[in-house]
């Protein structure tokens, strides 16, 4: 080549041979190597970055190309959890960065198989095996139970019955079930005498048998000799002991008690007759 001087004064250059495909640019020619990752064909050969292979070069991304050569700006690098099944999935995640936190128990603090170093609940909680009665003063108190489920059954109040007439009295005792010598009333007014107690009939003896808190009736002691009730014992007793003379079964006028009314009880009568009974 060489340097040629035109009429005009302009110096030109000539090169020995053509074939430049970019004569602006001196990096460019048939002469020099082909870069492979700058989108130019530096040797003019007509082929651009034929040695290189374009995809994403980062080993860290998810869509990492151990083949290319060329970074072509592709690279998905990791931004969140893409596992469904986790806790923490995140749907917008596109390449995992393993955050995951997968079911590992039970995490509800109520359940029967709670795990507290579970971090992530797997949907096996159950609440029925520790399930009972938890009240403890119940009758069927379960200790081993920690869910109450409604089954306690309370005690009964009941009342000692001493005298076993079927009315108590006396303070109160809590029974899950009934027991002999305890009743469900504390309605009898002498629990020591089984002759008295509600709706008990009288029986003569100046006490309160049927517990209305009076003493009426055949509660009131009878008088020795009055038959007829009166306060007296006169004629009127005396023809009624006659009217019972000969009785042998069930007799009112059997005044000392062998079964029969006569010549004894007649002698008894005429003991006591012409007094008061008060």
């Amino acid at each position: 080549g060489g340097n040629v001087v035109a009429e005009s004064g302009i110096t030109c250059s000539f090169a020995p041979q053509g074939g430049d495909c970019d004569d602006s640019n001196p990096a460019i020619n048939p002469g020099v190597a082909e870069s492979p990752c700058n989108d130019i064909d530096d040797n003019c050969d007509g082929a651009i970055d034929e040695n290189g292979i374009d995809g994403c070069t980062n080993p860290a991304a998810c869509n990492y190309n151990a083949n290319a050569t060329c970074e072509n700006g592709s690279c998905t690098l990791p931004d969140g959890c893409t596992n469904p099944v986790a806790c923490n999935f995140n749907p917008a995640a596109l390449c995992d960065n393993g955050s995951c936190v997968l079911p590992d128990g039970c995490t509800d603090a109520g359940a029967c198989n709670y795990n507290p170093a579970a971090v992530c609940d797997n949907g096996s909680c159950e609440f029925l095996s520790c399930s009972g009665c938890t009240d403890s003063n119940a009758c069927n108190y379960d200790p081993s139970a920690t869910i109450d489920d409604g089954s306690c059954v309370a005690p009964t109040v009941y009342f000692a019955d001493t005298d076993g007439d079927g009315f108590g009295a006396g303070a109160p005792v809590l029974l899950c079930a009934p027991q002999a010598g305890f009743v469900s009333n504390a309605n009898d007014c002498d629990d020591n005498n089984n002759l008295v107690y509600p709706g008990a009939p009288g029986t003569g003896d100046d006490i309160d048998n049927n517990c209305d808190g009076n003493i009426t009736g055949d509660e009131i002691a009878g008088c020795f000799g009055d038959f007829n009730s009166d306060g007296q014992i006169n004629i009127a007793d005396m023809l009624f002991l006659l009217g019972d003379y000969g009785c042998t079964s069930n007799c009112v006028a059997d005044l000392n008690g062998d079964g029969v009314v006569n010549t004894n009880d007649s002698i008894l009568f005429l003991s006591v007759f012409g007094t008061s009974c008060n």
